[in-house]
């Protein structure tokens, strides 16, 4: 190989070498020019005669020996130093793009309303809460309706209300606190009276006013251990009349859940009152604990227990005690719909106030007694037949001791009595209602109840009604205008003026009410109400016609 390198090179030295030589001799040979500067015509001859030849170089083929070598006798050391190291904690900062939270709505917590109409009507009505909180709230409300005439005698049947309230809730995590203080005030007449006769407005005036304080506790964490309710409310009742009341209500929820199959409850409340009329007294109690087991087994539901009672005040009634059974039973006939039935028996506490609701028109020394259930079967259905519309249906047959009727009082027949029937009446009750509700736009609700007496000691069922129907609805028209309807309409009830020893069915009352808002905004609104549309006089109390067509306008403003 190296041999041959050297050749080719000797071979391309050599060429240039000749080619330079050759020029030189042909200038030598002929040195003059034109004077012009052109190029002569010359022969040049080259002559290559010498021929070069090298030997060929011998390629050597004898490997070389290696180097003799000694083994190292001395033993290799290693030596490793450990290398700490320590990280500085690394904690990635990651900035997450989020859609950007649409701000909360502005929350109007407070309203005032306010109108005038017909029969000389004022009204004013107020709610106020405080704005958004994960730990408290706080509200109060006013309501101010006043009539300076009514349907006999202008003055004579004029009529007031007057509520104010508070109320508010504290949140910790386990528990939540509430207490509420309400005082009502209604001013009403005796204006049951024979048309024509003159009486003097102080002597029929009647003036009921009331003062309630509540306060009350619930476990906030359900389905952890015992979930509970504990209440209690005050409340003193009073009349024009030195008639004075006080109750005390005090109310026990518990239930313990122990497994998905098995929880067990227990209801205990304790009502102790006070009634003083004509410098007379009369302590009314009642105690009540019931304790209950609930199953279900899949789509079946039981819940069985007792009511123990203690009262006493049981009109011609020895019995203190009352014990009867509870139980219901409900059975899943589809995911939506369910049908139910069940047995009790119970004892209702009864107080001057709660008659009043009842009878605004009752005499102040009017017997009181607790309404007794000695047995009741009861059975429904209800659930869901589409998404938009619920129903519940049912019946409820059962006997009582001491149900209660109204008559004319035979000493003053505008003022009403009370009338036990003793002897176990029994009563039937039938009862269906239907629900629509289409989102925020349209809410549409109707219930119709039917009574049966079979009255022992009473010759009718006095002052109650056999039949009652109610449809109420309102309709949201683009957020803009609010319609509103209330059809009332009940019939069947027999009255007795026991003064007179008089007896008259009452006519059927038909009642349509009507509403409408007008919203300028979401902070103001005007407002027009129409109440008794047909201007039907009708009596819900004998000798006590209602007002015509009564019609209140005004405006709402929230803030």
């Amino acid at each position: 190989m190296h041999g041959y390198l050297h050749i080719n090179l000797m071979r391309w030295l050599w060429l240039p070498s000749l080619l330079c030589f050759g020029m030189l001799t042909l200038q030598a040979q002929d040195p003059e020019w034109e004077e012009d500067g052109a190029i002569q015509d010359a022969e040049v001859v080259i002559e290559k005669e010498r021929q070069i030849t090298l030997e060929k170089a011998n390629r050597g083929y004898e490997k070389v020996s290696p180097l003799p070598t000694e083994p190292d006798t001395v033993a290799q050391r290693y030596s490793f130093d450990p290398i700490h190291y320590s990280a500085t904690p690394f904690t990635p900062r990651i900035r997450v793009n989020r859609i950007k939270e649409e701000p909360l709505p502005k929350l109007y917590g407070n309203y005032v309303k306010g109108g005038i109409g017909n029969f000389g009507t004022t009204y004013l009505e107020g709610f106020f809460n405080n704005k958004r909180s994960e730990t408290h709230v706080i509200g109060g409300y006013l309501k101010s309706l006043n009539s300076a005439r009514g349907p006999v005698d202008r003055g004579n049947s004029a009529t007031s209300e007057f509520d104010v309230g508070f109320n508010g809730s504290y949140f910790t995590d386990n528990l939540t606190f509430h207490g509420n203080a309400d005082f009502e005030r209604d001013r009403l007449f005796y204006y049951g009276y024979s048309p024509g006769l003159e009486v003097d407005r102080d002597t029929i005036k009647q003036v009921y006013s009331t003062l309630r304080i509540g306060l009350g506790m619930e476990d906030r964490k359900k389905g952890e251990g015992v979930d509970f309710s504990l209440n209690g409310e005050y409340a003193s009742f009073g009349d024009e009349f030195d008639n004075h009341e006080d109750l005390g209500a005090f109310n026990f929820a518990g239930e313990y859940q122990l497994n998905d199959q098995l929880r067990f409850s227990l209801i205990s409340d304790l009502y102790v009152s006070k009634r003083t009329f004509m410098r007379n007294s009369q302590n009314r109690n009642l105690f009540r604990v019931r304790p209950m087991v609930h199953t279900n087994i899949s789509v079946f539901d039981l819940e069985v227990g007792v009511n123990l009672v203690h009262e006493n005040d049981t009109i011609e009634n020895a019995d203190k005690l009352h014990i009867a059974p509870v139980a219901r039973a409900s059975y899943d006939l589809t995911d939506k719909i369910k049908v139910y039935a069940g047995i009790s028996g119970d004892v209702t506490f009864r107080s001057f106030m709660s008659f009043v609701e009842e009878n605004p028109y009752l005499r102040s020394d009017a017997s009181l007694s607790h309404s007794i259930t000695t047995f009741e079967f009861s059975g429904g259905l209800q659930g869901m037949l589409t998404n938009d519309i619920s129903f519940h249906t049912g019946l409820s047959v059962g006997t009582y001791k001491n149900l209660s009727f109204f008559t004319n009082s035979s000493s003053d027949s505008t003022r009403f009595d009370i009338l036990y029937d003793t002897d176990n009446p029994t009563l039937v009750h039938f009862f269906g209602e239907l629900g629509y509700s289409e989102s925020k736009k349209l809410q549409l609700n109707f219930r119709t109840d039917l009574y049966g007496y079979s009255t022992k000691s009473v010759a009718e069922p006095w002052g109650r009604p056999t039949y009652s129907f109610k449809l109420s609805g309102n309709y949201n028209y683009y957020d803009k205008l609010i319609f509103g309807a209330n059809i009332r309409a009940l019939g069947g009830i027999n009255a007795l003026n026991q003064q007179s020893g008089t007896q008259e069915k009452l006519d059927a009352v038909f009642d349509l009410n009507l509403s409408v808002d007008y919203l300028f905004s979401r902070r103001f609104s005007a407002f027009l109400i129409g109440k008794n549309i047909f201007s039907r006089e009708y009596q819900l109390y004998l000798n006590y016609p209602s007002r015509g067509f009564t019609a209140i306008a005004g405006i709402t403003y929230s803030f």
